[in-house]
């Protein structure tokens, strides 16, 4: 709310959010003054122009996932399992983990799908 008052616009309060209101008045200041987001786009940090479209992709998900058929996976077993973190200092391969769990590994594959290359 606060944000919106100094910016007036909803994906500079995103922009403001993610990289500092300082960014994102550098980006106005170079930019000659504009203050459209999509028109000083390139001016900010690369991660605040992935944030912003991201941000709005989801929240587009989040109120037309009906009208693009988009529902969430069943979870399964996974509703009934107990489920906890485990935490590594070092790199391991899935293998390692569901070795000493004693979980099959396409089970701690499916449960941890961040992990693409099975090293944690």
């Amino acid at each position: 709310k606060d944000l919106y008052a100094i910016y007036g616009d909803w994906n500079l309060v995103i922009a403001a959010y993610n990289c500092g209101p300082g960014n994102v008045n550098k980006a106005i200041a170079r930019s000659g003054g504009r203050r459209d987001y999509w028109e000083i786009y390139y001016r900010f940090p690369r991660e605040t122009r992935g944030y912003v479209p991201a941000f709005i992709a989801a929240n587009y998900i989040m109120n037309y996932y009906a009208d693009h058929n988009i529902c969430p996976a069943h979870a399964g077993a996974l509703s009934n399992a107990a489920l906890d973190t485990v935490h590594v200092n070092e790199r391991m391969h899935l293998e390692q983990i569901a070795k000493v769990l004693d979980i099959p590994m396409p089970e701690l594959q499916r449960l941890n799908p961040q992990f693409r290359r099975d090293v944690v």
